[in-house]
């Protein structure tokens, strides 16, 4: 029997069902509905300070969280003015693994600290990907035309080569420091959350590799959750707004904006005492200017769609899938993974 990607995947996602359904049932928790932990990973957005939400709900004092993120990301765009002016490129995939701690302190206020690790490659995803957009007659964007497998971040304007990336690299990206303060009635956070929190990324990644943008950014948002009931399912709904400050980075610096909005917010609904599903809309607006192209200086808008899987009262994983609503801005697809616990 012939092997394809199509195949690969069909027996992978029947796999994953297959052993959460034979997994779930032997445990049973209350349900928190909260956001996927997931970014805008284009390779020229994902260097600056852009946060993970995180759930809205703060820890009380002693109580930590750990998270381990996941997220394999293809970019392909190419993309010319009509007067040649500018000429992008953007082909290859994406691996950032990000390790986060929290710990509750006081009353109300949660601190932490985010470990990334971000890896680029030519990887192995066009294949998967072109099969993908060609069962589902999805534009394929030129992706189906271009080599297999590539990884190169080429920019020109003007006749300048403003940057062209094509080595594999990989090491520890940016990292964060974040603290949230609750806001509301703490008697009432079991079914509503609120939350303002403050996101400090430091410049430790290499940016002559992608792994940073070489500034200071700060991130500041507000954040919400709350329970509801479907039916007879519990169901939750959630939502941010926020700002990100930048400092000037060294991609694009002439271009580079200082500040970006930034909003988001999803739905999901709960199956019994161990599985949901859930979907988000992620947006932001755009992080560089004069250019006409979206992938630098486009809005951004993406929808992840994907499931929550609860193992205890206090650990579950969340695993989803994001496509591009505003073609090009992000990434073609990401594949997201998250395992979070509490204690």
């Amino acid at each position: 029997m012939r092997f394809t990607s199509k195949t690969f995947a069909a027996r992978l996602v029947a796999t994953g069902i297959s052993v959460t359904l034979s997994i779930a049932p032997t445990f049973s928790m209350a349900q928190n509905i909260s956001p996927f932990q997931i970014r805008n990973y284009n390779p020229f957005v994902q260097i600056h300070g852009i946060p993970y939400i995180g759930e809205a709900s703060t820890l009380a004092k002693g109580e930590s969280r750990v998270n381990l993120i996941y997220a394999l990301s293809s970019n392909y765009a190419i993309e010319q003015t009509e007067t040649e002016t500018e000429t992008l490129l953007i082909d290859g995939e994406s691996t950032n693994v990000t390790f986060s701690y929290a710990r509750g302190i006081g009353k109300s206020l949660q601190l932490a600290v985010y470990l990334p690790y971000v890896k680029y490659d030519a990887g192995n995803l066009d294949g998967f990907i072109n099969d993908w957009h060609e069962t589902f007659n999805m534009q394929q964007g030129g992706r189906d035309l271009a080599p297999i497998n590539r990884l190169r971040f080429l920019y020109i304007r003007n006749d300048i080569v403003q940057m062209d990336f094509v080595s594999n690299s990989e090491g520890l990206g940016d990292i964060s420091l974040n603290a949230q303060l609750a806001l509301g009635d703490p008697a009432n956070t079991k079914k509503e959350s609120s939350a303002v929190a403050i996101n400090l990324k430091l410049p430790t990644g290499d940016s002559a590799s992608f792994q940073g943008s070489g500034a200071f950014d700060l991130a500041v948002w507000y954040k919400h959750e709350k329970k509801t009931q479907l039916f007879d399912s519990s169901s939750g709904y959630f939502y941010s707004t926020g700002i990100l400050f930048m400092g000037k980075g060294d991609v694009l610096p002439d271009m580079q904006k200082t500040a970006v909005f930034m909003a988001g917010g999803g739905y999901g609904l709960n199956f019994g005492r161990f599985f949901g599903l859930k979907a988000q809309l992620d947006y932001h607006s755009p992080f560089y200017s004069s250019t006409e192209f979206n992938e630098l200086g486009g809005h951004s808008l993406q929808l992840v769609l994907g499931a929550s899987v609860f193992f205890t009262k206090t650990i579950k994983l969340d695993l989803g899938l994001s496509e591009d609503l505003i073609i090009d801005a992000s990434p073609d697809v990401v594949f997201h993974a998250a395992f979070s616990a509490e204690f």
